[in-house]
């Protein structure tokens, strides 16, 4: 497939000898940008069915359950050191808090202006 893009340049000034140019692409599709998801799966499937390296299966295996459990515990963001906050760490360090909130150690805005010292 070709897809043919005419850029025109008619600016004032620009004088008629660079007046439009055309620019020619030709573009590529894979195989598997034309698959929808079920086809992919099976494809896999049939890919596996053939590996016979054991250790090349468990790298498989390895990466899948990897990305399977970031999907379960995503991460949410980001702590002011830059390391990745999950889901479960935010929940739980939100219920630490909500805890001690609730057996009163916390501190009002009107301490918090006397240690700063501002009033």
């Amino acid at each position: 497939m070709f897809l043919k893009l005419g850029l025109g340049r008619n600016s004032p000034g620009a004088g008629n000898d660079c007046s439009s140019k055309t620019v020619i692409f030709m573009v590529t599709t894979s195989k598997s940008m034309l698959m929808s998801a079920a086809e992919i799966r099976a494809e896999i499937d049939r890919y596996l069915d053939q590996v016979k390296d054991e250790s090349f299966l468990q790298v498989v295996h390895s990466m899948l359950d990897t990305y399977v459990q970031q999907q379960q515990d995503p991460i949410i963001g980001y702590d002011a050191d830059g390391n990745a906050v999950r889901a479960s760490e935010a929940r739980k360090q939100f219920e630490e808090d909500l805890e001690g909130v609730e057996r009163g150690e916390y501190t009002t805005l009107e301490d918090f202006e006397k240690e700063l010292g501002v009033q």
